[in-house]
């Protein structure tokens, strides 16, 4: 079950992917898709399946990097606004 936290975090995250891509995520995401094309055409069946647990793994890992640091953020912010109001 997800904490309160977590379903902010998740339910922003959803509204994010709506808003625009600047110019530079594009192209580093475009980048990144031409290597992930060109590695992957270079392996066999079963490297290519080590490599997408790989990804994914990492995928999994930034998510958890991503929550913890606005979890940080959310703290530090409520603290400043109870600061504020003391």
């Amino acid at each position: 079950m997800k904490t309160v936290i977590e379903e902010i975090y998740y339910n922003l995250n959803r509204i994010s992917e709506k808003t625009n891509e600047t110019k530079s995520y594009k192209k580093m995401s475009q980048k990144t898709f031409e290597l992930y094309q060109k590695l992957s055409n270079m392996l066999n069946d079963e490297q290519k399946d080590i490599f997408e647990r790989y990804i994914e793994a990492g995928v999994d890992l930034s998510v958890e990097r991503e929550l913890a640091t606005f979890k940080n953020g959310l703290q530090f912010a409520l603290l400043l606004v109870m600061e504020c109001f003391s």
